[in-house]
């Protein structure tokens, strides 16, 4: 889809699972330019068959962290997210907000299981680094690395973030 200042969107990622290719779409893009599509995450199977394993899109409008709260006016501000990177860290899928700043996790719904809700906060990311366009995800050693293009009151002077698999967090760059 095409936004009305001529950005583009689609599939913001692509990882494998196991043998199963994901995809995470980022919906209908900033300020909706396709509102009808929603962010979510995409099992890919033989021949493209399609299956939706989590509404990302419900998921923050329910769940909006930290800067949902303190900056719902913002017009930087995206309802239902910017999501952009996805990866499999041990043993969970995981994706990463940009707009919001939120890293959460996702299980696919399993059958017969009514109430088990898909995509968990595992971070929230403004509360704990500050305001930053969090874009990329990478695992190293069973600790989290998270890439920023920056803010925009800062030039967009980018930084990496870490999440320790101890528990600490830590600027890397």
């Amino acid at each position: 889809s095409s936004a009305a200042v001529g950005d583009n969107f689609g599939l913001a990622d692509l990882t494998f699972a196991g043998p199963h290719l994901l995809a995470l779409s980022g919906g209908g893009g900033c300020s909706k330019g396709r509102p009808d599509a929603v962010s979510e995450v995409i099992a890919v199977g033989r021949g493209g068959a399609r299956r939706s394993l989590a509404n990302l899109s419900a998921w923050i409008l329910a769940n909006p962290g930290q800067k949902g709260v303190d900056q719902f006016q913002s017009p930087d501000y995206e309802p239902d997210g910017v999501w952009f990177g996805m990866r499999e860290h041990q043993g969970r899928l995981l994706a990463v907000e940009a707009n919001h700043g939120l890293l959460v996790s996702i299980e696919p719904r399993r059958h017969g299981r009514r109430h088990h809700e898909p995509v968990r906060l595992v971070a929230d990311l403004y509360k704990t680094f500050g305001d930053h366009t969090y874009t990329s995800l990478v695992s190293d050693r069973g600790d989290l690395y998270l890439g920023t293009y920056g803010r925009f009151d800062n030039n967009f002077a980018g930084g990496i973030y870490r999440l320790s698999k101890h528990g600490g967090t830590q600027v890397a760059s």
